[in-house]
């Protein structure tokens, strides 16, 4: 019996991290996104709502909504009547619930979707500013708004005109001017007017960072410059892009680091080289564990951790022996490991999961903050609110 029931909490710990993580580790934010209508019916039995609360713990918004999405440009997306509509930061709906489906405000305007499910965007008084007409349309970013039409893609303005028609196979959302094309297979980059600033013609790209674009050519990667000239052969298995003139690549089975003039500073010798968050420092992965090297190669904090996340607000969760905790720039373990898991800081707060006390937040000297088992769910804190699913 307590063998069976240990393994039950083990599937329901893992059910409530697969929803926290839902949203947080979902970068492509397309799709109709649509609930089930088991999934409402689920929450009627369960009696499991979601609200708002501020940082003092008041439920400033009361857990009745079936489903919500983070504040973002003062309203948030909410469902009522199993329909989506905005509420602002006092719980009043704004724009009434009658959506398909509705997505989080960027640049001024808020995706939703109607009931033949097209899409289109409204303003912040929930006028329609672009007719609802779209199979599929993204989120704007740098005031552009990809939209698809047949099976191609362009991108739209805030008026609605198709100001980069639709004849890429695929694109990617606009960021510091520049998005990734795709067409007949090949890679390219676009700007915001739709000139091509770098040739369609290679088997994957990224955007320039550090004054250079990772590229693919003939299954290895190199670097070219904003002349489109490659200045670092195509000679690594794996690549990452550029962060104040250093990079990690892998040319077999391990990760060095190089400048640009393609030359290492580190010979290969990790399995994995990642972004930290902080200036000229990356996390290492040597043996299955886990520790932060300087941009000159020296180890800083020697591997040794089972997991790493990058520092977020001057702290990062890190796991041993299955438990998590969190650690300061400097390697210091401000948090010893005792938690399930943690998230990253947010606003001030990092998000934890205590098994016997439930989930709620962290202070960033270590202090627990909001920890309630009421709560069968928590999201970070977003312009001062979090949502909350109340057990009821």
């Amino acid at each position: 019996m307590r063998t069976t029931n240990s393994l039950l909490y083990f599937l329901l710990c893992t059910l409530i991290l697969f929803q926290g993580c839902e949203e947080d580790y979902t970068s492509d934010n397309s799709g109709n996104g649509e609930r089930p209508a088991a999934y409402y019916e689920a929450m009627d039995k369960q009696s499991r709502k979601w609200g708002f609360m501020d940082k003092n713990g008041d439920m400033v918004v009361k857990p009745a909504f079936y489903d919500t999405k983070n504040f973002s440009e003062g309203m948030a997306a909410v469902t009522k009547d199993k329909k989506w509509g905005f509420i602002d930061k006092k719980g009043k709906l704004i724009v009434p619930a009658k959506y398909k489906n509705a997505w989080s405000f960027s640049e001024g305007l808020a995706r939703i979707q109607n009931e033949d499910e097209r899409m289109g965007f409204i303003d912040a008084t929930g006028k329609i500013v672009i007719a609802p007409t779209f199979v599929d349309a993204s989120d704007f970013h740098d005031g552009l708004a990809k939209f698809k039409e047949g099976d191609s893609e362009g991108f739209l303005d805030k008026s609605g005109n198709k100001v980069i028609p639709a004849t890429y196979q695929k694109a990617w959302n606009f960021k510091n001017g520049q998005a990734r094309v795709q067409l007949e297979g090949k890679y390219g980059l676009i700007n915001t007017n739709g000139e091509i600033i770098l040739p369609i013609q290679y088997q994957r790209v990224s955007t320039f960072k550090d004054g250079l674009a990772r590229v693919k050519e003939d299954g290895r990667y190199g670097y070219v410059n904003e002349s489109g000239k490659m200045v670092i052969p195509a000679n690594f298995r794996s690549a990452k892009d550029f962060i104040n003139g250093i990079a990690p690549v892998k040319e077999e089975a391990l990760f060095g680091l190089i400048d640009k003039s393609g030359n290492y500073v580190l010979e290969p010798r990790y399995g994995q080289i990642l972004e930290t968050g902080l200036d000229n420092h990356w996390r290492v992965e040597s043996n299955g564990k886990y520790g932060i090297i300087n941009s000159k190669g020296q180890e800083v904090i020697i591997p040794k951790y089972d997991q790493l996340y990058s520092f977020s607000e001057g702290l990062a969760g890190y796991q041993r022996n299955d438990d998590w905790g969190f650690m300061d720039t400097n390697g210091n373990e401000i948090v010893k490991p005792k938690y399930f898991l943690v998230w990253d800081f947010k606003e001030g707060y990092g998000r934890i999961f205590d098994k016997r006390k439930g989930m709620g937040f962290m202070k960033p000297n270590g202090e627990q903050h909001l920890v309630n088992r009421r709560y069968k769910d928590v999201r970070d804190f977003s312009e001062g609110l979090a949502r909350v699913q109340w057990r009821f």
